[in-house]
């Protein structure tokens, strides 16, 4: 062959193979990037599930409801250092959420007793009839100024203010009563089911935050499910 054309042909080679390694090297950084801008979708949309109110309960994301608990803790916390000083105002914090959550509040935990074991036997959609069921005896057995929550798959969250431990307590055992009356009909001769919820209720004492009074409803209800569920424990003081 001619040395040109050789010549010609190398430098083609050459050239062709740095344009691949910088196709290739572009390839990579729009794929890093796709991955990032996917990640970054996937945590929008897990913090708007977070503050969306719950698609089956209707009631409201587990984000807000914890915001809305500290805000009672904290303000409950420095209204009673300020009580004790003589320094209690009436600052206003958020719009309709005043004097009021200096008072002392409650926190509950209601959880379906046997969960897994229905969802195991009947199904996903037997199961999320059962929460919408649960959750509407909730709502029908507390006020309209608490605050509630789907708090995971299968346990709900109260916020009670201005309730001392005796109308929690009340609203526990309303709340069970009210659950378990109800029996859900089966198919093939079945005996009917019942289900029944287990409840946890604590009070705010000012040496607490939001944490401590969510990880001590906790311990109230799994003391309440070890003892066999169907039943209220109020850890309090």
């Amino acid at each position: 062959l001619d040395t040109d054309l050789v010549r010609d042909l190398q430098d083609y080679c050459r050239v062709t193979s740095k344009q691949k390694k910088v196709a290739e090297e572009r390839v990579a950084v729009l794929e890093s990037e796709l991955a990032a801008a996917r990640e970054e979708i996937r945590m929008k949309n897990s913090k708007i599930a977070r503050l969306s109110p719950d698609s089956l309960t209707g009631f409201m994301g587990q984000e807000i409801f914890i915001n809305i608990l500290r805000l009672f803790v904290d303000r409950f916390c420095r209204d009673n250092c300020q009580q004790k000083n003589g320094e209690l105002t009436d600052e206003i914090l958020v719009p309709g959420i005043t004097r009021e959550v200096e008072r002392p509040f409650c926190l509950m935990y209601v959880e379906v007793d046997r969960y897994n074991l229905i969802m195991d036997q009947y199904g996903e959609s037997f199961a999320m009839l059962i929460l919408k069921h649960v959750a509407r005896c909730i709502s029908k057995r507390i006020r309209g100024s608490d605050f509630k929550c789907r708090y995971n798959s299968y346990g709900f969250l109260v916020l009670l203010p201005e309730s001392g431990p005796d109308g929690a307590v009340q609203a526990a055992k309303d709340i069970l009563i009210k659950v378990a009356e109800y029996s859900y009909p089966m198919e093939d001769g079945k005996p009917d089911l019942r289900v029944t919820v287990t409840t946890g209720i604590v009070d705010i004492r000012p040496d607490m935050d939001e944490k401590m009074l969510l990880s001590k409803v906790s311990c109230a209800k799994d003391f309440a499910k070890e003892h066999g569920g169907n039943g209220a424990t109020a850890m309090l003081g």
